[in-house]
């Protein structure tokens, strides 16, 4: 695997928590209209599968997202200390900018105050010294449901 796309792997697994979260939400909407008064005796008596369906798809929604959560601390905790391994300094705030701060290179260009031109030659160089080891943890991005 590539320093650039071991590093990616970070935004990626944060957009697929932002999806699930907003996948949960739009279920506890759905879930709180079949508690409301007006529909409360038609799913709870007429329709108990459907609302169970819902629930249990909310618990597995939740229990996915914890697990990304853990992984994602996991893999910035790993991707901390192969950053911190470059000799460079600015490479090093380059990389914690881009990769775990998440910082657009126009923010990440004015902190450090480089010009683009710099700062894209300097990432390209950042990225050949970056040693991704062995047992670097490997993310398989899912497509949200």
């Amino acid at each position: 695997m590539t320093a650039e796309k071991y590093l990616n792997q970070g935004m990626q697994l944060e957009k697929q928590i932002l999806i699930a979260m907003r996948n949960q939400e739009e279920l506890k909407s759905v879930i709180r209209k079949m508690c409301s008064s007006k529909h409360r005796e038609f799913y709870l008596h007429e329709d108990r599968t459907a609302f169970q369906l819902a629930i249990r798809r909310s618990k597995a929604i939740l229990f996915r997202i914890s697990e990304m959560k853990e992984t994602k601390k996991a893999l910035k905790r790993q991707m901390i200390a192969i950053i911190n391994s470059v000799e460079s300094e600015d490479y090093q705030m380059l990389l914690m900018n881009k990769y775990i701060n998440y910082q657009s290179m126009e923010d990440i260009g004015i902190i450090m105050n480089v010009d683009m031109t710099t700062l894209e030659r300097w990432l390209q160089e950042a990225l050949k010294v970056v040693r991704v080891p062995d047992n670097a943890i490997s993310l398989k991005i899912e497509c949200a449901p």
